[in-house]
């Protein structure tokens, strides 16, 4: 292991970044989203440095009102890895986020491979909640003719849902939204960063002005074309079809192509009307992307 620097990563290193190549098997949202990163004073992205070179980057996020950070867009050069660099950047992040005393919690969202290491009594982590993911490929046609039948949520209409304990409950029981994978606290000071420009919310209301369902797509564009991420809160399966017309018409005004839509879905959610809903509309599973994700979360505070 050379010699290294590590230093606040800024706009102008975007090329230096990227330069450390792909990864997340074509689905890579740092090269779309750089500049949100920067942007955002709640992110402290860092960028290691090896003889002049940029041969790493890892992003902490601060969240639920900066009592809880994610890391984020982690990533190292191929000939420098397994030597420590990733390691040193995690360290220096840990280091920064122990300087700010409004941190309680590190949280972790992962998939298949990690969820072992992290469900042992020393790993330190609690487990939180555990999703099902399925993949799908929309096709153009569908997307083109696809329209609104839902008005997207507000701030308003979320702050209104969230103030009813039933509906709050039955919706949301481990009390987070995921934004790109993100989990936040349902509280207002995450308002700004569920409500972004790449996020849309749908939700359907009951004659007893209780949500049955409600839904969130994200969006951006990757090496292997247009992503959206789409979560289900709720069990109630019958205005699903609703929903996704909603989703298909909101990918519409960015994507006109074809479209890959992977779907989060509780544990109590019926399946098989998902696919029989995607299925109709010509979408095809893509059973390889298949798999669980799980949320952690543990205590960083003394």
């Amino acid at each position: 292991m050379s010699n290294y620097t590590i230093r606040r990563a800024t706009l102008g290193d975007y090329e230096s970044v990227l330069a450390i190549g792909e990864v997340y098997n074509g689905v890579d949202y740092l090269p779309c989203k750089y500049a949100e990163l920067m942007e955002d004073d709640n992110n402290l992205n860092f960028i290691c440095i090896v003889d002049g070179e940029v041969i790493g980057f890892l992003c902490g996020a601060l969240i639920d009102n900066r009592e809880a950070f994610v890391l984020r867009a982690g990533r190292v050069k191929e000939a420098y890895q397994g030597q420590g660099y990733y390691r040193a950047l995690r360290s220096h992040l840990y280091q920064t986020m122990s300087k700010i005393k409004s941190v309680k919690h590190e949280k972790v969202v992962v998939f298949n491979e990690i969820i072992q290491k992290l469900l042992r009594p020393d790993s330190g982590f609690e487990h939180i909640t555990m999703q099902k993911l399925y993949t799908y490929e929309i096709p153009e046609s569908f997307v083109e003719e696809a329209s609104y039948d839902l008005q997207p949520l507000t701030p308003k209409d979320l702050r209104r849902l969230l103030s009813n304990p039933e509906t709050r409950h039955f919706l949301f029981p481990e009390g987070i939204i995921f934004v790109h994978r993100v989990p936040y606290k349902l509280v207002e000071g995450n308002f700004p960063s569920i409500f972004n420009k790449r996020t849309v919310l749908f939700g359907t209301p009951s004659y007893s002005s209780l949500y049955k369902l409600v839904t969130t797509g994200h969006y951006y564009n990757a090496k292997l074309g247009f992503r959206y991420i789409l979560d289900i809160y709720g069990s109630s399966s019958e205005e699903f079809g609703d929903h996704l017309k909603a989703h298909l018409a909101f990918i519409r005004e960015f994507n006109k192509g074809k479209t890959t839509v992977t779907i989060f879905t509780p544990q109590t959610f019926p399946v098989d009307v998902l696919d029989n809903i995607l299925k109709r509309v010509g979408a095809v599973y893509l059973e390889q992307f298949h798999s669980e994700e799980h949320y952690f979360r543990r205590c960083v505070s003394e």
